[in-house]
């Protein structure tokens, strides 16, 4: 009898274990499931802002060329990519900025379409005055040169609108004669398709013409010009825990290019590389840079003051942070060094920040520090990637929400590449329509 009770004793219930297996599973469903409608939702911001962007830019299209359908129709302007084309033969006779009876009709019947569609959109008109690369003739010895010729086309343009009633508010002249800096704008023009598609070929020959006075504009559109034409590059891959010390550096395409610019004196080159600084999270390096260019740049100075105010944001940061430390500094420590916020980002500081928060009871670090852990490598080691993305999650909803960067401020560069070379007083009208 002791035989078969022996045999025949209970073993240990296996369905708590299997409780726990399925829980285990269940959980790991759910931070799956959180992490793919995270992604979903950037995807669908990012998408709906393009769309937003692509129906705007096609409205503005088509007001325009609503506003300009009888001239267009008759073929005597034509519309690309927003700009307004006249023939300059239409206009002027040669080596004169006189308007011809002709083009002073012509200006007539677009000044009342123009002054509709820019009060509606309360947008500005920038007419460009070029010529061509002839020598002014001696019979036409007011003007120096081409360029004072094309300036004084363009005014005489600009004037003859705001007679016809465009408000004077909404228009102002520049100038493109054929001397050297003016290939600068030739540059852009063919890199941006002014007349027609983009020109690659027409815009190198314009800054080989530049470089001869203006080496480091030239070399900064060489760099503008290069970067377009350059394939995507796919970063290699690196050591897990490297690359939780030191976050892959983004190095710039062509970056000696644009390095030679920058010592050629160029604005544009030194913007781009304090930018370039601060993706790197050499914050301060680019504060310094930035505060140096403040006085000839308005986007240098308004990055200044996003820099200052991203840093003044972690003070936190500025006292080194224990066990000691309360719940609210560790957890802000954390994120900042999670995020490279103020401080270059340091993923190993973040995660013993984390659980220190942790520790102290902090719901939000132990949430982050579950979906940082609930994506391995097949090693194994924490995924850099998935803790790239989860540096902007929102753990103190019930559901986190991941991959969306809330609260950012984005960094400023100049509205274009020869914005700097416009006359104060224009570039502050440009500002304002844009504030």
């Amino acid at each position: 009898m002791e035989d078969v009770d022996a045999a025949l004793e209970p073993s240990a219930p296996v369905w708590p274990v299997f409780g726990d297996l399925m829980s285990g599973l269940l959980g790991a469903f759910v931070l799956l499931l959180v992490a793919v409608v995270g992604v979903q939702l950037e995807l669908a911001t990012s998408l709906e802002a393009e769309v937003n962007k692509r129906k705007i830019e096609e409205q503005r299209r088509m007001s325009l060329e609503q506003a300009l359908a009888v001239p267009l129709a008759a073929g005597r302007v034509t519309l690309n990519n927003g700009r307004i084309g006249i023939s300059g033969s239409v206009l002027f006779a040669l080596s004169s900025d006189q308007l011809q009876p002709d083009g002073r009709q012509l200006l007539e019947s677009l000044a009342q379409p123009l002054a509709t569609y820019l009060q509606a959109r309360d947008e500005l008109l920038m007419v460009s005055g070029f010529t061509d690369n002839r020598v002014v003739r001696d019979g036409s010895r007011q003007f120096a040169d081409n360029l004072e010729l094309s300036a004084q086309r363009a005014l005489t343009v600009t004037r003859a609108l705001i007679d016809a009633g465009v408000p004077s508010a909404s228009v102002f002249a520049a100038a493109f004669g054929r001397e050297p800096w003016a290939y600068a704008g030739v540059a852009w023009c063919a890199m941006e398709g002014c007349h027609g598609p983009p020109d690659a070929d027409a815009a190198r020959r314009a800054i080989v013409r530049l470089r001869a006075t203006h080496p480091g504009r030239a070399d900064y559109l060489d760099w503008v010009l290069t970067t377009r034409q350059t394939p995507l590059q796919i970063a290699s891959p690196r050591n897990t825990t490297q690359a939780m010390m030191e976050p892959e550096l983004q190095p710039l395409p062509h970056q000696r290019l644009l390095e030679r610019a920058e010592a050629e004196g160029d604005l544009q080159a030194k913007i781009e590389l304090a930018l370039n600084d601060v993706a790197n999270n050499r914050v301060d390096e680019a504060l310094r840079a930035f505060e140096r260019l403040a006085r000839q740049s308005r986007a240098a100075r308004d990055n200044v003051q996003l820099l200052q105010a991203r840093a003044n944001s972690s003070p936190v940061l500025r006292s080194n942070l224990t066990a000691q430390s309360s719940v609210q500094d560790l957890l802000a420590g954390a994120r900042a060094y999670h995020r490279g916020d103020g401080r270059p980002a340091n993923y190993v500081e973040a995660i013993r920040l984390y659980r220190l928060a942790a520790d102290k009871g902090s719901a939000e670090a132990r949430k982050m520090l579950e979906l940082i852990y609930s994506r391995p490598t097949s090693t194994g080691s924490i995924d850099i990637g998935w803790m790239q993305q989860l540096a902007y999650a929102n753990t103190a909803t019930m559901i986190p929400t991941v991959g969306i960067r809330a609260n950012t401020s984005m960094l400023y560069r100049e509205p274009t590449p020869l914005f700097d070379l416009m006359p104060p007083e224009w570039q502050a009208r440009v500002h304002a329509i844009g504030s």
